[in-house]
């Protein structure tokens, strides 16, 4: 099997953070810190990425800014064992960076109340 982890993270990506974010997949942007755009083995990959977005939805409580923003971070994927199965996403984004830039003042320690 030939899996492409990153035209999957691409994907991953436009989909999961649509909504709350308009997404340009032309704008995902590989950064390894090893110059391998990919870090694999047969079960698993990571890939290192930032990508700009515009707020354009609800996000955590924020109505919609408009503004730019750079979301960084990284996914892990658990490649699937053959053809039938889907891959396993998990996404690790750094939120502060980003309520930073849309104009929330992260002061202390930030706590989350429902």
């Amino acid at each position: 099997m030939n899996f492409d982890a990153l035209a999957a993270t691409q994907k991953d990506l436009v989909e999961g953070l649509s909504g709350p974010f308009t997404v340009d997949p032309a704008a995902i942007r590989v950064d390894s810190p090893v110059n391998e755009k990919v870090l694999e083995n047969n079960a698993y990959a990571a890939v290192v990425w930032s990508l700009q977005a515009t707020h354009t939805g609800e996000f955590a409580g924020l109505l919609a800014t408009n503004r730019e923003v750079t979301i960084e971070g990284v996914t892990l994927i658990q490649k699937p064992p053959d053809d039938k199965a889907e891959a396993q996403f998990m996404r690790f984004i750094d939120w502060s960076q980003v309520f930073g830039q849309l104009g929330v003042s992260m002061s202390g320690r930030p706590i989350y109340a429902s």
